[in-house]
C-alpha cells in the first residue's frame, strides 16, 4: 500500500492552510464560550456594583432611625434675633427659658501716651514683662528696638495672646495693644524693669506700666466677662458664646440689655423627615432588586440575579428590619419601622 508521506498532496490545497482551517474550526466553540462567559460576568459584576450603590444608599437614612434617640428631634427658638440659639439634638430636651444679657465679654486694650515718632524717638531701656493669663514673656529693650515700632514688634513676635500696634493720632504716634480674647481672665499686666532706676515713674521704659497698682498706660477698652440670667440665675462666661448651661443648648450672645424667650420643641417635622427618607431609598432599592432579579411570566424569562442567593439574602435582612422591635421601643405604641 502506498504511503502518504504528506498532508494534503495530491489534493490542491496547501497543507498549511488546511491546517489552520482545521485549528481555527477546532478553537472557534471555545473562543465563543469564553467571550460568552467573559460578557456573563461583567454583566454580573455591574448589576451587583448597582445592587451594592443602592443598599449604600439606603444605609444612612437606616442609621438614622436604628435607635430611639433618632426617632425625637428637637428645634430651638429665640424670640431676639440678638441671642442666637445653637442645638445640639443628642444632647436636647424639652424646655423654655429666658436669657437677659447683662454684659458682654470685651477684649481688653491699651494705649501708651504720645510719642513724636515710631521710628527715632527714644522709649527707654530695660525689660517689660508681659503676662497674660497664665503666659509671660520678658521683653528685653536696648539700643536695637528701643522705639515704639520696635516695641510692638517684640510685642506681637512674643505670641502670647496679646497684639500691637502704632497710631498715628495726626499730633504724635501712640502705642495701642489689644489682648487676643475677651474677658477679665485674658487681661493684660505689665512690668517694667527700667535701666534709669525707677520703674513706675512716667519717663524711660516704665511709661509703659499697667500693673494694677501703677497704671500709666490707658485703658481704653476693659477687659469684661459675659454675663447672663438665664431664668433669673446670673451666669459668668468669658466669651459671649455661652455653652455649657443647658443640656445641648448654646447662645450667642450680640447686644447688651436684651431680653429672649428662646423654647426648645419636639420637631416632628424632622422625625417625619427621616422616616421618609429611608422609604424612599428603601423603595428605590426595591425597584433595583426588582429590574435584577425579577421573572417575567409572560416570556418566561428571567433577570441576570433571578434565583441569585445573595439577592435572597438581601430581601431576608430587609424583612427582617422591617418587623424587628426597634431596641428601646419594646414598651411602646409604636415599636417597629
Amino acid at each position: 500500500m502506498a504511503a502518504i508521506s504528506s498532508l494534503g498532496i495530491g489534493s490542491g490545497v496547501l497543507s498549511a492552510d488546511l491546517v489552520d482551517q482545521l485549528v481555527s474550526a477546532e478553537r472557534k466553540p471555545t473562543e465563543s464560550r469564553l467571550e460568552f462567559n467573559t460578557q456573563r460576568t461583567e454583566a454580573l459584576l455591574s448589576a451587583y456594583g448597582t445592587l451594592r450603590s443602592a443598599i449604600t444608599e439606603l444605609r444612612l437614612p437606616m442609621r438614622q432611625l436604628s435607635a430611639p434617640d433618632n426617632m425625637t428631634a428637637f428645634s430651638a427658638s429665640s424670640s431676639n434675633d440678638d441671642v442666637a440659639v445653637t442645638l445640639d439634638d443628642s444632647k436636647a430636651s424639652r424646655g423654655s427659658y429666658t436669657v437677659q444679657v447683662d454684659s458682654l465679654a470685651q477684649a481688653q486694650s491699651l494705649a501708651s501716651g504720645t510719642f513724636s515718632d515710631k521710628d527715632t524717638t527714644g522709649i527707654g531701656t530695660g525689660s517689660l514683662t508681659l503676662q497674660v493669663g497664665d503666659k509671660s514673656k520678658v521683653l528685653t529693650i536696648d539700643g536695637t528696638n528701643n522705639t515704639l515700632q520696635g516695641l510692638a514688634n517684640e510685642i506681637n513676635d512674643a505670641g502670647i495672646g496679646v497684639t500691637a500696634g502704632v497710631i498715628d493720632t495726626g499730633s504724635g504716634f501712640r502705642l495701642v495693644m489689644s489682648a487676643e480674647e475677651t474677658g477679665t481672665a485674658n487681661a493684660v499686666t505689665i512690668t517694667v524693669s527700667d535701666d534709669d532706676g525707677n520703674n513706675t515713674d512716667t519717663a524711660g521704659l516704665s511709661r509703659f506700666v499697667f500693673d494694677g497698682t501703677t497704671n500709666n498706660l490707658t485703658e481704653t477698652i476693659v477687659a469684661k466677662d459675659a454675663v447672663v440670667q438665664v431664668n433669673g440665675i446670673q451666669i459668668t462666661r468669658p466669651t459671649n458664646n455661652i455653652e455649657n448651661v443647658i443640656d445641648g443648648l448654646s447662645f450667642e450672645l450680640k447686644a447688651e440689655g436684651v431680653t429672649s424667650n428662646v423654647k426648645v420643641e419636639q420637631d416632628f417635622g424632622a422625625v417625619a423627615d427621616r422616616v421618609q427618607g429611608f422609604v424612599d431609598k428603601f423603595n428605590s432599592l426595591q425597584s433595583v432588586i426588582k429590574g435584577l432579579s425579577g421573572f417575567n411570566a409572560e416570556t418566561g424569562q428571567g433577570a441576570l440575579l433571578t434565583g441569585d442567593s445573595t439577592v435572597r439574602g438581601i430581601q431576608n435582612q430587609l424583612r427582617n428590619i422591617l418587623t424587628r422591635v426597634v431596641p428601646g421601643l419594646e414598651n411602646a405604641s409604636v415599636r417597629s419601622l
